[in-house]
């Protein structure tokens, strides 16, 4: 699936940078989203700052036990790294974003991103209201 086609799968426009955090822009996927996406959005997104690993897993089995148990074995596939590298990718946000320089490279970073989007797959994948 494109950017494009998951963004409007989800009804979703890019966050704009506001004070707010990420509940700042949820009004979108409030209003056109369906079925688990749209409570996804109303119950959990806004109440959440920080996507750790165990975070991640309370918001899905607020759906679906399965699908918790699907993630955790994501999580906890080859040694837990997802898990890590997530757990280390927010904890260097937070970090970061807190006025502390981390040091962190380049390549480090770009590694966390490549995390970032195979965790990114799995939601896009399960939570497309189009999904038979």
């Amino acid at each position: 699936m494109t950017q494009k086609a998951a963004a409007a799968a989800f009804c979703v426009r890019p966050p704009q940078p506001t004070a707010g955090g990420i509940g700042a822009w949820m009004p979108t996927p409030r209003k056109c989203a369906r079925g688990p996406v749209r409570t996804f959005a109303q119950v959990a997104i806004p109440t959440v700052k920080n996507p750790w690993p165990e975070t991640l897993l309370v918001w899905v089995g607020r759906f679906d036990r399965s699908l918790q148990d699907d993630l955790r074995d994501v999580f906890d596939d080859d040694d837990q790294r997802l898990r890590r590298e997530l757990g280390l990718l927010v904890d260097r946000r937070n970090k970061i974003a807190h006025g502390l320089n981390e040091g962190i490279t380049e390549r480090k970073a770009l590694n966390l991103q490549v995390v970032a989007c195979e965790i990114a797959d799995w939601f896009v994948l399960r939570f497309n209201p189009q999904r038979p």
